[in-house]
């Protein structure tokens, strides 16, 4: 029985002793994460800044396939303005709105602010 209650106690000592070192660890790491925050900001504005140079100063080359990709997309955008104003139509009517329609409120909303 005793043999059990010394074990105990060790574990007990030596669970507050991890939290001991945990906890320090905790604080030395709070230390260095504010300087960590700006390298990282700082890298990754240089890397975006590399990407963005790069893309603006590559010609894009026109091919069958992407002007079709743009024209789909051109058309997407007129077909979701006219459903959009479809539903601003129905919502000032006092109509019932679909969700597809509630979506597309909302995100015109969300756009303006």
């Amino acid at each position: 029985m005793l043999d059990l209650y010394r074990k105990a106690r060790e574990f007990e000592n030596f669970k507050k002793k991890m939290e001991k070192e945990l906890i320090e660890n905790k604080e030395a790491a709070d230390q260095y994460y504010p300087q960590f925050l700006e390298l990282f900001g700082q890298n990754e504005k240089i890397i975006r800044d590399r990407i963005n140079y790069k893309l603006k100063n590559q010609k894009q080359i026109h091919t069958p396939m992407l002007d079709y990709v743009i024209e789909q997309k051109k058309s997407y955008k007129k077909l979701m303005k006219e459903r959009l104003a479809i539903a601003l139509e129905k919502q000032k009517a006092g109509k019932r709105i679909d969700i597809s329609e509630f979506r597309l409120i909302l995100k015109k909303s969300k756009k303006k602010i």
